[in-house]
């Protein structure tokens, strides 16, 4: 990763296409499944980071953010290509080292930027997700209700502390359902492949009525609706923006 400094973002897609440049390896990316944010995700994260850092600092801790996420989006997938076959094998494989290829992208693009507090938040918090990770997979009775709690925490929990670390603590209630959203999205895409998660078997085993993605995904874009009506600042009018979309 290059030292020289982060301009400014100003758009969605220059972000997410800064971010792919760094992750240019076509082997890689030819066997490792894709867990890569999207533009809205990162987006939304730099567009809070920049209430009050500054432009080469909020760029900096996005992209860390990204590759955080992206590791852990990863490890989840390894067990769900638990097979024998040589190709999943190798795929699982990895997917592993992806994990560890990710973590060492965020920790030097924090370090690039001397972000020495976030470094430590992102220590603690990253461990802190794969305990609860751990207890989530370890209870195999979890009700549906419970894991998809469980989920919505999960998935929101370095972004919510990233906000509360530089003083944003109110975006938690636009930052969870957002973060639940996309994870759903990622779970339909994984459903058709064929890898079914325990959220997903969850919800197979009480035998819900209708579409998870249907029913959850717009209890989801409800959720933010009434967060952001609460709200008045640059990442509330984005979401505005993404409820639009979402919505055609």
């Amino acid at each position: 990763m290059s030292n020289t400094t982060l301009p400014e973002m100003r758009s969605a897609l220059e972000i997410k296409q800064r971010f792919e440049r760094i992750l240019q390896y076509d082997y890689l990316q030819g066997y490792i499944d894709n867990t890569r944010p999207d533009a809205d995700e990162l987006w939304l994260v730099y567009t809070i980071l920049t209430e009050s850092e500054p432009p080469d600092r909020a760029g900096a801790i996005t992209l860390a953010w990204g590759f955080a996420h992206a590791g852990l989006l990863i490890h989840d997938l390894v067990s769900l290509h638990n097979t024998n076959e040589e190709f999943a094998k190798k795929k699982r494989q990895l997917n592993v080292l992806a994990g560890d290829f990710y973590s060492a992208l965020y920790y030097q693009a924090l370090a690039r930027v001397h972000a020495v507090d976030m470094i430590e938040l992102f220590g603690s918090t990253l461990q802190e997700v794969y305990e609860k990770k751990i207890a989530s997979h370890l209870d195999k009775d979890n009700s549906f209700e419970t894991r998809l709690a469980q989920t919505e925490e999960i998935e929101a929990l370095l972004a919510v502390a990233i906000a509360n670390e530089i003083g944003q603590e109110g975006y938690e209630p636009l930052l969870r359902p957002f973060f639940l959203y996309k994870r759903l999205e990622k779970e339909k895409e994984n459903a058709e492949a064929g890898c079914l998660s325990p959220l997903i078997e969850a919800w197979m085993a009480e035998n819900k009525q209708g579409s998870l993605f249907k029913v959850e995904q717009q209890r989801q874009l409800e959720q933010l609706q009434e967060a952001v009506d609460k709200q008045n600042n640059k990442a509330s009018a984005f979401i505005k923006t993404f409820l639009e979309k979402a919505r055609r």
